[in-house]
């Protein structure tokens, strides 16, 4: 909800001095920001490739240690989880041949199209997203940030220098989800509406598609809603 990059590399160095099991949801990293889960080195890792990276809902990933895949057992039995049980490999082709894959690979009747169209998604970003487009996106995000909170007569929620493609913007007391419904109902913007102690927020994202049009059309629809 706060649009905020925490310093993980660090807490990760701290755990790991003090024996700590790590996990870390890292939903909006994937496709986001540049991200090296080998030097990271948390115990399990969880993203998201639905988000920045486009790919279909449903799509995500985890990263488990070496050392702990062994004992990580999943809810519902998979098909390489059958597999592994009778010692068959006739399954390998879909389920894999590591101990994780075959237990987390295809669960039950899971439909597995989204992770089937990963790299689509992955070769569509790659066309898009030439040089320079992500320090385009965070500086849309950031002067969204600095100029609603200005618009609102607001102090802007600004995290300087962390390049994020997305950001908050305060908003004065209101009903954040009739404020949601608002902007998309009568503007047709689709943006969440969060909340952080006791306070709401519009957390602005800009990937690829969006551009300067975007951004001006957002400031006049928040005009239109607290300033008429």
């Amino acid at each position: 909800p706060t649009a905020l990059r925490f310093p993980i590399a660090g807490a990760l160095g701290l755990a790991r001095e003090r024996g700590i099991t790590t996990v870390i949801d890292g939903a909006h990293a994937p496709g986001h920001i540049d991200l090296d889960l080998e030097s990271l080195g948390a115990d399990y890792y969880v993203g998201n490739c639905h988000k920045w990276l486009m790919a279909p809902l449903g799509s995500a990933f985890i990263r488990v240690a070496p050392a702990l895949q062994a004992g990580l057992d999943p809810l519902v039995s998979s098909w390489g989880l059958v597999a592994e049980e009778r010692g068959e490999g006739g399954h390998d082709a879909y389920a894999g041949t590591e101990v994780l894959e075959r237990r987390l690979q295809w669960l039950g009747t899971r439909d597995i199209t989204p992770f089937l169209a990963i790299p689509a998604a992955l070769d569509y970003l790659g066309r898009m997203a030439g040089p320079g487009e992500a320090r385009r996106c965070a500086d849309l995000s950031y002067r969204a940030a600095r100029e609603g909170a200005g618009l609102l007569g607001l102090e802007p929620c600004l995290q300087e220098g962390n390049s994020l493609r997305m950001a908050l913007i305060p908003l004065p007391p209101c009903d954040g989800p009739a404020i949601k419904a608002r902007l998309f109902d009568r503007h047709r913007i689709e943006i969440p509406v969060t909340s952080f102690a006791g306070r709401c927020y519009l957390r602005v994202s800009f990937q690829v598609y969006n551009d300067e049009a975007d951004l001006r059309a957002l400031l006049e629809a928040l005009g239109k809603i607290f300033l008429s």
